[in-house]
């Protein structure tokens, strides 16, 4: 119907006016303010992907590893797409294992896999997250995991081509970002 349109439109107006304040905050260096509109806007249920890199960014800057960490734990319990919550809690594992909580972390990367979030850059942190862990076996397991996803043959052992993609600048930034995964992955099984 018109109304229902008409609402759908003004609620997404609402939300990229929400962001592009938000963006304002960050310009004018008031990264604090920037990180919380753009919490609000996530919670409030306009999480969109750019949205939410923008937002970890700052957290990320910001060094408030503990805060970010409960906000993401908050943000993924508040309904955000099921694809996002995968990243949520894919990028909560990463830091972490970086901070060392290693146990915390494995359970965050169970659960990203859990949701079908088994892409190629999950399932490689996942592999350096076990290996750091000692967990050889399982390391190796999920970096074959990780190139059967990026479709990369197991038995090459010549990473010299896909090294050369990575630090080419006129390859596209997809097939950088693969070959980067790759590169990881194949580091893990080494």
């Amino acid at each position: 119907s018109a109304t229902a349109g008409s609402t759908s439109a003004y609620n997404e107006a609402i939300a990229l006016a929400h962001e592009a304040l938000g963006d304002a905050q960050w310009a004018r260096g008031d990264t604090a303010t920037a990180y919380k509109t753009y919490l609000t806007s996530i919670m409030a249920g306009n999480a969109t992907y750019g949205l939410y890199r923008k937002w970890l960014q700052l957290g990320l800057e910001q060094k408030a590893y503990e805060q970010i960490l409960a906000d993401m734990s908050a943000a993924a319990d508040a309904g955000i797409p099921q694809d996002l919550k995968g990243r949520v809690l894919h990028d909560r594992a990463r830091i972490l294992s970086l901070l060392g909580r290693g146990s915390e972390a494995q359970s965050d990367y169970r659960a990203a896999l859990d949701l079908g979030q088994d892409d190629g850059p999950l399932l490689t942190s996942y592999a350096q997250a076990l290996l750091a862990n000692g967990d050889a076996t399982g390391a190796v397991a999920q970096s074959e995991n990780a190139l059967r996803k990026l479709n990369r043959d197991l038995s090459a052992g010549d990473m010299m081509s896909v090294a050369s993609t990575v630090l080419t600048t006129t390859t596209s930034l997809f097939d950088r970002e693969t070959a980067q995964e790759t590169l990881r992955a194949a580091l893990v099984r080494a």
